[in-house]
């Protein structure tokens, strides 16, 4: 009898792979604080996310951002940004099926400072003007009335008034900005 049992106990291992690798136990991943779904050029968020198997989350991105770690950083105003989830289990978890979420990008706005411009006298040798964008990108300048530009520069042609326009028209990441412009009053000469 004894013969007869262990003959049993071989038939019914073989037959329920008992000598075939265990497959790991299953897992998933819960997004907590989601991807916004639009972000603008420069902007930055956070997401949080958590494995059912207790071990952490790793974070990647693809397309219009980047990322470090957790923070993910819109480097470009169009396009889609791709945040990526993933855990790649251990000895005793399976790889969690990987979540991705998309984020479509948009561009941004962006403002224009002229600098204060004195009144002056016909005359009155050419000066420079100063305008910065909050874009950081280069400024264009335009004239009308008794006054002419030359890059930065304005020349005065008579007396009146003359108005300085500034303006940025924009990229890939900004949308145009509104022209900024000044007014000043041009005595005539002595």
């Amino acid at each position: 009898m004894r013969v007869v049992g262990v003959a049993i106990a071989l038939s019914v291992g073989a037959l329920t792979g008992a000598t075939a690798a265990v497959a790991g136990t299953p897992q998933a991943i819960t997004v907590t604080v989601r991807a916004p779904a639009t972000a603008g050029y420069d902007d930055a968020f956070s997401v949080i996310a958590q494995s059912s198997s207790g071990p952490p989350v790793s974070y990647s991105s693809s397309g219009s951002c980047s990322n470090s770690g957790a923070t993910v950083t819109m480097t470009s105003g169009a396009g889609t940004c791709l945040v990526k989830y993933d855990q790649p289990g251990d000895s005793t978890f399976d790889p969690a099926p990987q979540v991705v979420e998309s984020v479509t990008a948009h561009k941004i706005d962006q403002t224009i400072t002229l600098s204060a411009i004195a009144d002056s006298e016909y005359g009155d040798p050419p000066f420079d003007v100063a305008a910065f964008a909050t874009s950081g990108l280069d400024i264009v300048f335009t004239a009308s009335g008794s006054c002419t530009m030359t890059g930065v520069t304005v020349h005065i042609t008579g007396a009146g008034s003359c108005t300085v326009t500034a303006s940025q028209s924009g990229d890939a990441n900004y949308n145009p900005a509104p022209p900024a412009s000044q007014t000043f009053a041009i005595a005539k000469a002595d």
